[in-house]
């Protein structure tokens, strides 16, 4: 269901031309569903650190061709940093923990980016690849963290 809905978009625009704030001005429904989908579907899966709340705030901050300027560099630049928070984070848990799984968010963030550099814009299906790769990989990596802080928990107590 979750990924019927992150792909939904396609259907609604050309996901190579448009981006997902293209659905603002076509299917308003649909743009405030898919980011609300990612955004609960992230929250529900990683502790909320600010890279959460700059996401959800440049989804909330739309992003207009005859809008100000600077409303549509703030729509950007917010969510270039809540990625490069969530960047930071994952290059945290790959260094110090040694997870091997965080490697896989650097594989879908590199597909994101050669889609993007194909496409010469930041593209619909560079943000469903990297929606739908993230919340396919961080149930996995998120159990297993909680596996080894439960098995920790357990070995203190005794």
């Amino acid at each position: 269901m979750t990924l019927f809905v992150l792909w939904t978009p396609a259907f609604f625009l050309d996901p190579v031309h448009q981006n997902i704030t293209g659905l603002q001005s076509r299917c308003l429904w649909l743009y405030l569903l898919w980011g609300c989908t990612v955004l609960v579907l992230l929250m529900r899966r990683l502790a909320p650190g600010p890279w959460l709340w700059l996401l959800g705030a440049g989804f909330l901050i739309p992003w207009r061709l005859q809008g100000p300027g600077w409303m549509n560099d703030l729509h950007v630049w917010l969510q270039i940093a809540g990625i490069t928070l969530l960047s930071v984070s994952q290059m945290r848990l790959l260094v110090y923990t040694g997870e091997k799984k965080a490697r896989m968010y650097f594989l879908v963030l590199g597909i994101s980016f050669a889609v993007m550099g194909v496409c010469s814009h930041v593209s619909g299906l560079a943000e469903m690849i990297w929606a739908s790769g993230i919340l396919l990989l961080i149930p996995v990596r998120q159990v297993q963290t909680g596996k080894k802080q439960h098995a920790e928990t357990r070995s203190r107590k005794f």
